[in-house]
């Protein structure tokens, strides 16, 4: 019993030493930070921190006057140490890892660069590196966070939500968070490129209330082009059209709309749903040699001139014309980049290392100007159709999609074969047995015909299209 005793007081002297809140922060002690801009000030750094006011965005304490953030600046010779001294001007402690975004000045970005202090804030094992990185300008980082935006209160967040919806339906912008970007910077086989984003408008009326009493602000905040960094210094932007054609070459293009001219006056406008680009290097006679396969799949979104949609030829012509526009576009893009700024943004060296270890570090930038401009592989398969009318695609077909066709055959068949096994095994009858290995090379046989003929949305569409008068007409062959 004595050491049973002995054990227990142990044991509680033990749990005395152990903390359950080691580093607790009450929430009303927290100055939480949404977005935060770097900018140069003669040789020091000055941070701008976008602090929430509780009070601002809350919907339960009423109707409150006055902007739903504030903002703190101070200056230092590090990152860190210009952090720490907002506390100099703000009353709560700086709360950074609930960063949205990180906005460095194109002064800063130029001249000093984004390299130290990516490194500072990855380091920061509180700061989660999931934020989205973006370049002012025109402007400094400053005036951006300054800015107040309808819709989202807070403005860290309006330029969060924003850079990843565009980058959802918008071919010209992408979204690069810190860890990718940090990544980027210190690998050789690739460059960075870093959205861009501008103040347009009233630049004095970015801060005042009023911004946010009118119909049209005065002042509004929008994306424009990606920013091309060498090393960890921006060195140039791309205009809208390089923008696109560099996210479709890595892969960042999910939907879009574009367009193309009609033999006539007018213009045919084209919704990509999906678009794929896959990336294949290799070096033949010491030369590299990339292979850039894009597959787009396109509905028509409105006509604006006099062309028969519904006729084969012209969505034939359609698809060529949106594919030697892709094609011509990526080129030009790679064309710009490599000539204007010597740099690969668009991770080609990073391609050939990963394929040919042993010929990829003595690969020079002269070699791929020579090869990529023409070397292209692109086979594009474009799904065009009318509302609520079907039209024959391109009959060029990848070899992906003659897998499809073989999965969703041998899909179809198992579905329906398990659909009519119950019954056989139940009813060991001929008529029913005959029925179910009939039905099942029907719907086979039209699975294949469907997905040849005319472009479908889903499978789901093509077992409701084909099961229906299947299924009626061997209801009434067999009543």
């Amino acid at each position: 019993m004595k050491r049973w005793t002995q054990r227990l007081l142990l044991a509680a002297l033990m749990l005395m030493t152990l903390t359950g809140c080691w580093g607790r922060e009450e929430m009303n002690q927290l100055g939480i930070i949404m977005g935060l801009g770097i900018d140069r000030e003669g040789e020091d750094i000055k941070v701008s921190a976008q602090v929430v006011i509780p009070a601002g965005v809350s919907s339960n304490t009423g109707k409150i006057s006055g902007a739903p953030v504030t903002l703190y600046t101070a200056t230092g010779p590090t990152l860190f140490e210009a952090i720490q001294k907002l506390t100099l001007t703000s009353p709560r402690i700086i709360f950074l890892p609930h960063i949205r975004v990180l906005v460095f000045s194109e002064n800063f970005a130029a001249q000093v660069g984004m390299g130290d202090v990516l490194e500072a804030m990855v380091r920061d094992p509180k700061v989660r590196p999931d934020y989205y990185v973006m370049i002012a300008k025109g402007s400094s980082a400053e005036s951006i966070l300054n800015t107040l935006t309808p819709l989202e209160k807070i403005p860290a967040n309006k330029l969060y939500n924003s850079l990843d919806n565009s980058s959802k339906n918008w071919a010209p912008t992408t979204i690069v968070n810190a860890d990718r970007l940090f990544e980027e910077i210190i690998n050789s086989g690739i460059s960075p490129a870093v959205t861009g984003v501008e103040l347009k408008g009233d630049r004095k009326a970015a801060a005042l209330e009023s911004n946010l009493m009118s119909v049209k602000p005065k002042a509004w905040l929008e994306y424009t082009g990606l920013g091309v960094i060498k090393g960890e210094k921006l060195i140039g932007w791309l205009n809208e059209d390089e923008s696109k054609g560099f996210n479709y070459i890595r892969n960042n293009v999910r939907a879009t709309v574009g367009h193309v001219s009609c033999p006539s006056k007018g213009k045919i406008a084209l919704r990509g749903v999906r678009t794929i680009s896959k990336m294949k290097g290799e070096v033949k006679q010491e030369k590299p040699v990339i292979h850039v396969h894009v597959e787009s799949v396109s509905t028509i979104a409105s006509v604006e001139c006099k062309e028969h949609i519904a006729d084969a030829g012209v969505i034939s012509q359609l698809e060529k014309e949106a594919e030697a526009k892709l094609i011509s576009l990526m080129k030009m893009t790679v064309s710009n980049v490599i000539r204007k700024y010597k740099v690969d943004i668009f991770g080609f060296g990073q391609e050939i290392n990963r394929t040919d270890r042993s010929s990829g570090s003595g690969l020079s930038l002269i070699g791929l100007i020579n090869c990529l401009i023409w070397m292209w592989s692109t086979v594009p398969r474009s799904s065009l159709k009318e509302s609520g009318l079907w039209t024959i695609p391109s009959r060029t077909r990848s070899r992906s999609d003659r897998r499809v066709v073989v999965f969703f055959v041998v899909l179809t068949a198992v579905a329906i074969g398990a659909s009519q096994a119950p019954m056989m095994l139940r009813n060991r009858w001929f008529r029913e047995m005959a029925a179910s290995a009939l039905f099942l090379i029907a719907g086979s046989i039209l699975s294949v015909i469907a997905w040849k003929m005319i472009s479908v949305p889903s499978p789901l569409n093509i077992l409701i299209t084909i099961y229906k008068p299947v299924n009626n007409f061997f209801k009434l062959l067999f009543s």
